[in-house]
């Protein structure tokens, strides 16, 4: 049996009846549990439905971490990865963030918003000065008919648009992160 001396009324939630941990305690013990990989995916999910998660986290973490305890150095790192407050979708997307940050290329933003008139889309990771972004396509998010048929009016509008979409896949950024980092650096100075 384990018991935590430090979980104070705030640490605490309910859902459907059942007491549980709240989301911000949960992601402040995830790194203590889980590989950090995965407590980051957990993290950047939170922060894509509640953006506001972030300050949050960082705030529990200060008044929880103390030298010894699991999960601390391990949470620090993911908290100051994510200081830029780059949202991203998924632990694709952070890797290849994490790629292109290791690398002499600009530094991109995430979820760009692109409007034009009835037309609207988010891009992954772009460069909007040279209208230039790179899209983490993963099969978990673009499979089915309804799927497929909307990045392809996506890509032709975006085009129409002036931009360039780099597409890759998530082994060629974990395996094959040179030419990945080539192809971007063909189209941003």
């Amino acid at each position: 049996m384990h018991e935590s001396k430090d979980l104070r009324g705030v640490d605490f939630d309910e859902v459907d009846g059942i007491s549980c941990t709240a989301l911000v305690r949960t992601l402040v013990d995830l790194p203590a549990v889980c590989h950090e990989f995965k407590a980051g995916v957990a993290l950047d999910h939170a922060m894509r439905h509640e953006p506001a998660v972030l300050d949050r986290v960082v705030q529990r973490h200060l008044e929880v971490a103390r030298r010894g305890r699991t999960g601390t150095v391990a949470l620090r790192a993911l908290l100051a990865e994510r200081s830029d407050a780059n949202l991203v979708d998924s632990g694709f997307e952070r890797r290849t963030l994490r790629l292109i940050a290791g690398s002499a290329l600009p530094p991109p933003v995430t979820q760009h918003h692109v409007v034009d008139g009835d037309f609207q889309c988010w891009l992954d990771i772009a460069w909007p000065a040279f209208k230039v972004a790179v899209e983490c396509d993963s099969l978990a998010h673009h499979q089915g008919e309804r799927a497929f048929r909307w990045e392809r009016v996506r890509r032709r509008r975006l085009i129409a648009l002036g931009w360039t979409i780099l597409e890759f896949t998530y082994r060629e950024v974990t395996q094959q992160g040179p030419m990945v980092l080539a192809e971007i650096a063909r189209h941003v100075p």
